[in-house]
C-alpha cells in the first residue's frame, strides 16, 4: 500500500470515527449521561479513541516506503 492509499483508508477511519462521536454525545444526551465541561465526557470516548488510534497504527505499518 502506498502512502495515498493509506491516506484514502485514514480519511475512512476517521469519518467513521467521527460519525461514532456524533453517535455517542446523541446517546449521552438522551440518556442524561452529558456533562457541561470541557474534560467531563471524555470517558465516553476512550474506547473508541483506543480502537481508531490501534487502527492508524496498524495502517501505518502497511505502508510500503519506496
Amino acid at each position: 500500500m502506498n502512502k495515498e492509499q493509506a491516506d484514502e483508508e485514514a480519511r475512512k477511519i476517521l469519518q467513521t470515527s467521527s460519525k461514532k462521536v456524533d453517535d455517542i454525545i446523541k446517546k449521552a444526551k438522551e440518556d442524561g449521561n452529558w456533562k457541561m465541561g470541557l474534560d467531563s465526557n471524555n470517558s465516553l470516548f476512550e474506547d473508541l479513541h483506543r480502537e481508531t488510534k490501534e487502527k492508524l497504527k496498524v495502517l501505518a505499518s502497511m505502508i510500503d516506503e519506496e
